[in-house]
């Protein structure tokens, strides 16, 4: 009897997973391996599939990468198998790979409305690494609508590429079609549209529109919120985000709101307006006059503005970078020894600008730094000890040094067997065996702690116990937070906009993940967390960090640079004041708690020798204390 129920149990479960099996994917083609009436591979498939479902549900998403290709080897055509090996793809930043298996699914099921919604979404991505292609994003944006007519996210989606692309008219259409199918962040776009163009009356129309949305639904079902800037735990809703956005964004358009915000203990005040958020900035003493100038890139090219003490001038021309291509970003250092800074700028092909008597000269190929490589991030420092300072390019793996040698620079890689796509480095004796170290953040990988040592640098990140740490940020620095002369270190998170925005109406709100992560030293370069004990348990949207005393009370205070990929991340920067390494709290926002704006980057340094740091920040300009 037993034996009987067993085989009928058995035989069940064989017909359950061929069944469903059969859901999954479509008809093999002729002469084409099934694994229909093979009870051994269907069952090892749905092993191999649960396997990587469970990875996939706990966050693992390299381990459920691994078991959704292998249930793929048994059968290639699985739908589910293919979408969420794509999805997890895309979480680790392996993002041209998710494109092709995309592309696979749509090809072998062109009726999959979410393998195009998907695709769509992942060309669309501006991230490091990417592979953004608006035009194709759009296309495949179309089709998903076209097999989903009823679901507005197609138009949301569409509109989005369309203001990546400047183009607001044709934005404004798609999210109004969505807007009117009662879509709230159809609506909160379509408000967006018109308030990146000045229009703020009709930008205001928008947003009351969601915040009434908000209001008729939580009549409805009865959930919400009991109070203006408090939401319901969990994840949010289409509708809670779009309504928290909304609340800040009124307030930003008209008068007439009631919501009052936090403006921080101090102000700072713009001494030089620079409105374009593509114009990164750099400084240094180009003339060696005692003043500190700036160095901008963009796109369009470089520039110098030379501080004359009482104001700036564009010497661009005089200096000999008046021809220079567009760039992304410029580090000043003294690349031959001469006491001159000199300028090594980032762009389609990086380029070594020597200071020869005050004019910078191309010198790039003969100091051999020739070759277009993709840089996300340099740092400057004495890596092999010599006394000259090297170059540590970050960005396309795997990571590179440039060590100065007698004939210029000599290439070395730092670690190969770290392949993520890397986008900050902090370099430091974190050991204090005066050699050293470095930290390499990932972009959706964690990072890796490398220790220096007589032969090159070793992976330390299990003994400095900082595994797992970091991939959802694009900073990370070593500070020292608590002044007891050992490096600590930083990692942000850029956090989505509208928790970012949550904690401006919630200030005392805390969070358990998506937060900066603080690790103190323990002095023999082994860390510990004390985010929560440092008050930065916050969510922050941090484009780029910097630690620098800004309020002169000698103690590294941190900046926030809050911006994002997507043109639509606005929101004040801050700066948060250390309490003489107890904790900190947010101390002023730049340029204001009432002007936001998209920040890629931010640097420091006294431009008056009063003792305190001045900024700038990309998209505003050059900011100072306020005297007032």
């Amino acid at each position: 009897m037993k034996r009987s129920l067993l085989w009928i149990a058995g035989s069940f479960l064989v017909l359950f997973s061929i069944i469903t099996l059969l859901r999954g994917r479509r008809p093999p083609e002729a002469g084409t391996e099934s694994t229909v009436g093979n009870p051994e591979r269907i069952l090892s498939f749905w092993d191999t599939y649960r396997r990587a479902t469970t990875a996939r549900i706990a966050g693992d998403y390299d381990a459920a990468v691994r078991n959704y290709r292998e249930s793929l080897e048994i059968d290639p055509q699985h739908q589910d198998s293919l979408f969420f090996l794509a999805t997890c793809l895309e979480a680790t930043g392996r993002y041209s790979d998710a494109v092709d298996v995309l592309r696979e699914l749509t090809s072998l099921y062109p009726e999959h409305a979410r393998g195009w919604s998907q695709l769509g979404k992942v060309l669309a991505t501006k991230a490091p690494g990417a592979a953004f292609d608006p035009v194709a994003a759009d296309a495949a944006f179309r089709r998903a609508q076209q097999l989903n007519q009823e679901h507005s996210g197609p138009f949301v989606s569409r509109g989005l590429v369309a203001l990546e692309r400047g183009d607001f008219a044709e934005a404004r259409e798609l999210f109004d079609i969505a807007a009117n199918a009662g879509a709230p962040e159809g609506i909160f776009f379509a408000g967006l549209t018109d308030y990146l163009q000045g229009r703020l009356d009709e930008a205001a129309r928008s947003f009351r529109r969601v915040l009434a949305l908000f209001e008729h639904e939580k009549e409805l079902t009865g959930k919400g919120v009991t109070s203006e800037g408090d939401v319901s735990e969990g994840p949010l809703s289409a509708l809670d985000r779009s309504r928290l956005r909304a609340l800040l964004f009124l307030h930003w358009s008209t008068d007439d709101d009631d919501l009052e915000l936090d403006p921080g203990e101090t102000r700072f005040e713009t001494l030089l307006t620079m409105n374009d958020e593509n114009t990164m900035g750099a400084w240094l003493d180009a003339d060696r006059d005692g003043h500190m100038d700036l160095a901008l890139t963009s796109p369009e090219g470089i520039k110098l503005l030379r501080n004359t003490g009482d104001g700036w001038s564009d010497v661009t021309a005089d200096v000999g970078l008046d021809t220079a291509p567009g760039a992304s970003n410029a580090y000043p250092f003294d690349a031959d020894g001469d006491g001159r800074t000199d300028l090594y700028v980032t762009g389609d092909t990086n380029v070594l600008y020597i200071n020869d008597e005050g004019r910078f000269v191309d010198r790039t190929d003969g100091y051999g730094l020739t070759g277009a490589r993709a840089t996300a991030r340099v740092v400057t420092a004495d890596l092999d000890g010599d006394g000259r300072t090297d170059l540590l390019e970050v960005g396309e793996p795997p990571a590179r040094l440039y060590l100065r040698g007698d004939a210029g620079f000599e290439k070395r890689i730092l670690a190969p067997s770290y392949q993520a796509y890397t986008v900050d480095a902090a370099v430091g004796d974190v050991d204090g065996d005066e050699r050293p170290d470095v930290f390499l953040l990932g972009w959706r990988s964690p990072g890796r702690l490398f220790r220096g040592t007589a032969h090159g640098f070793t992976d330390a990140t299990k003994d400095a116990r900082l595994e797992g740490v970091g991939g959802n940020g694009l900073s990370a620095l070593f500070f020292d937070t608590d002044g007891d002369g050992d490096l600590d270190l930083l990692v942000t998170t850029d956090a989505p906009l509208e928790l970012s925005l949550r904690r401006l109406l919630e200030p005392t709100r805390r969070a358990k993940k998506g937060t900066p992560r603080l690790f103190e030293n323990d002095g023999r370069g082994q860390f510990s967390e004390i985010t929560a004990d440092a008050g930065l348990d916050h969510h922050f949207g941090v484009f780029r960090a910097i630690a620098a005393d800004v309020d002169g009370a000698g103690w590294d205070d941190l900046v926030f640079a809050h911006g994002g990929f997507e043109h639509t991340h606005l929101e004040p920067s801050v700066i948060l004041r250390n309490r003489e390494g107890r904790d900190f709290v947010a101390w002023a926002y730049l340029p204001s708690i009432d002007t936001p704006r998209r920040a890629l980057g931010v640097t420091a340094a006294d431009i008056d020798g009063d003792g305190t740091s001045e900024l700038f920040v990309s998209g505003t300009g050059i900011l100072g204390r306020s005297s007032r």
